[in-house]
């Protein structure tokens, strides 16, 4: 309960503080449905041209004109190609929060909040435009499912990861004892033929 109280304090005080919308992109039905069925390849295109996708806005003016190319070749038209998919990828995350999706919110606090008239998202909504949110907000189901499959897959793609490098770990730690053992043999010899040489004598089965 005090867990519940603290954070819809600080939903008020945020709720509170950000009040305006940021200006709006002109996004279309038509972009929307672009980044919907393109996301992947954007993501992957932008990856590979060494942009981040969270970063388009600071990139220089080379990254940048290249960012635009590849959003323009997957449909989300200009102008200002770059400021439309960065609000459309916030309309997604806003649709995905309000859907209950990674909110990281428990139902009774949302229900708390909801009573008491508190955004929860006043933060995330600052950043988004209404009119531009509206547009992506109509394809609430297709950006729930792509997201939380896109999820899904870099949840994959890390356990992927990790049991790879488990792997690389193990083999090594194998020939580090296989090495060892042969060191140890090749020292168990030369220790053999220095007792023959100090007694002629000594046949190899006594040495042994």
């Amino acid at each position: 309960m005090k867990k519940s109280l603290i954070l819809i304090t600080a939903f008020i005080t945020a709720s509170a503080a950000f009040g305006q919308n940021a200006k709006s992109t002109g996004v279309t039905k038509e972009d929307v449905q672009s980044w919907i069925k393109n996301q992947k390849q954007i993501e992957q295109s932008l990856n590979e041209a060494g942009i981040s996708r969270d970063n388009i806005a600071d990139a220089g003016k080379q990254e940048k004109a290249k960012a635009e190319s590849i959003l323009q070749k997957y449909g989300i038209t200009a102008p200002n190609s770059i400021e439309k998919y960065a609000m459309i990828n916030q309309c997604a995350t806003l649709v995905l929060a309000e859907n209950g999706a990674g909110s990281g919110i428990d139902p009774n606090t949302m229900a708390m909040l909801k009573k008491m008239n508190v955004d929860p998202f006043a933060e995330l909504r600052a950043n988004t435009n209404q009119k531009d949110c509206k547009v992506v907000k109509a394809n609430e189901k297709a950006i729930v499912n792509l997201m939380n499959e896109m999820d899904q897959t870099n949840a994959g793609r890390a356990s992927a990861s990790a049991h790879q490098t488990a792997n690389t770990v193990t083999p090594s730690a194998s020939s580090a004892t296989k090495s060892g053992g042969a060191k140890s043999k090749d020292a168990a010899y030369a220790q053999a033929e220095q007792m023959r040489i100090a007694n002629p004598e000594m046949t190899e089965e006594m040495v042994e």
